[in-house]
């Protein structure tokens, strides 16, 4: 086959870069199935159609272009960017995901002998640069599904190889959120022992390595924490993890505040075997009252609404009303009576119920709580203020996150 020339495109070809620039998927997939179209065919800078799919953020182009056989890693581009350069400039973090996953090079550096992460934080697209610095490779995980030595069996069983990559590379690290993925995986948790061991090697080289990763370790460490204490949750091996679920979203009944959740993130810190890796340090004095509740979809929230709906101002006054009528009370004591909870809630507003009218706003008061309906994707937020100083842990799953970027 003659080398790729940049610059020298069919009609065909040349038409496929313009519709990519259009996101004109169906006629992409058409234009590929023509005999005189490259998949890799470059323009005058040298890039390929994928980079340009790449670089527009565009998912489903990227997807179908992949699918096709396109070079991850091309390298004719003028000032030496690749794929996933492109991908990471683009702010797109699943993009940047899927060409990771197809083999892209971390480490390839561009005329200014910068690399993707570097050149993504550069311009402030800081989720792409979490999902690359966060990534590990399938091959890495391979070598665990081939006996070593004298072994007689794998570390890790080839049918968990796909389900420990992505658990690995879960960009979230909250603990409900990493237990419901165990939930849709269950075989992690039922092969518990051999999934834990497996990331406390990874654990064990992140951290003895000639550059330690600090972010890497503590992540397999803390996830290995949350597959053992599932696996501790199954009574047999057809049970679900609904439990173990309903334990973590489950408040105290003071003020709804997730022990669990906050001893988990306690016991996964205090066991980390390498006290002087400068993560947990950062981790361990971020240690902070929870202030925001974020609920990913609406399965988390159904699974917390037990202890919101004792703790949510607006439920609470509808349920007090509801009491109040059922007892014979008038609309006089039903008004009075949440005068009397206003003016005993240490700083709330005066007017009935204590909340403000309009669509999300936040209670001035210690425990006041606000539902407001996000913008379209059906997900709901919920803003909490920890009542009393009780000192917890669960805001460092969040900052986690950002510190392993």
């Amino acid at each position: 086959m003659a080398p790729v020339v940049k610059g020298e495109l069919s009609d065909a070809e040349q038409k496929l870069m313009d519709t990519i620039l259009k996101d004109g998927v169906q006629e992409v997939a058409a234009l590929l199935k023509e005999p005189s179209v490259r998949v890799d065919c470059l323009d005058q800078t040298g890039m390929t159609p994928l980079q340009h799919a790449a670089f527009r953020g565009k998912t489903e182009l990227c997807r179908l272009l992949l699918d096709h056989g396109a070079d991850v890693n091309s390298d004719y581009h003028d000032n030496n960017y690749s794929t996933l350069h492109f991908a990471a400039l683009s702010g797109n973090p699943e993009v940047t995901s899927m060409i990771l996953e197809a083999g892209a090079k971390v480490d390839h550096i561009n005329s200014v002998n910068r690399t993707a992460a570097q050149m993504a934080a550069f311009v402030g697209q800081h989720q792409c640069v979490r999902v690359i610095n966060n990534f590990f490779p399938k091959q890495e995980l391979e070598r665990f599904t081939v006996p070593q030595g004298f072994e007689k069996e794998p570390k890790l069983p080839k049918h968990l190889l796909q389900p420990v990559l992505k658990l690995i590379n879960l960009s979230t690290v909250h603990p409900v959120k990493v237990a419901m993925f165990l939930k849709e995986n269950r075989e992690l948790a039922l092969e518990a022992y051999k999934v834990a061991k497996v990331l406390d090697i990874i654990v064990e080289e992140s951290m003895k390595s000639r550059e330690t990763n600090d972010p890497r370790a503590v992540k397999c460490h803390y996830f290995a924490t949350i597959v053992r204490l599932a696996n501790k949750s199954l009574k047999n091996s057809e049970d679900t993890l609904d439990a173990f679920l309903k334990s973590l979203v489950k408040g105290r009944d003071s003020d709804g505040f997730p022990e669990t959740q906050e001893r988990l993130i306690r016991q996964a810190l205090k066991e980390f075997p390498y006290a002087e890796s400068q993560l947990l340090q950062q981790l361990v004095r971020q240690i902070a009252p929870v202030k925001i509740v974020t609920y990913c979809n609406q399965t988390c929230q159904k699974l917390h609404w037990p202890t919101h709906k004792k703790f949510c101002k607006k439920m609470a006054a509808k349920m007090q009303e509801a009491d109040l009528s059922e007892n014979g009370g008038d609309a006089e004591s039903i008004k009075q009576a949440g005068s009397d909870e206003d003016a005993g809630s240490g700083g709330e507003d005066a007017g009935s119920g204590g909340e403000d009218a309009g669509s999300g706003g936040e209670d001035a008061g210690s425990g006041g709580e606000a539902l407001a309906a996000s913008s379209g994707d059906g997900s709901e937020k919920v803003s909490t203020e920890a009542q009393g100083k009780t000192d917890s842990t669960a805001d460092a799953v969040l900052e986690s996150e950002a510190a392993t970027s």
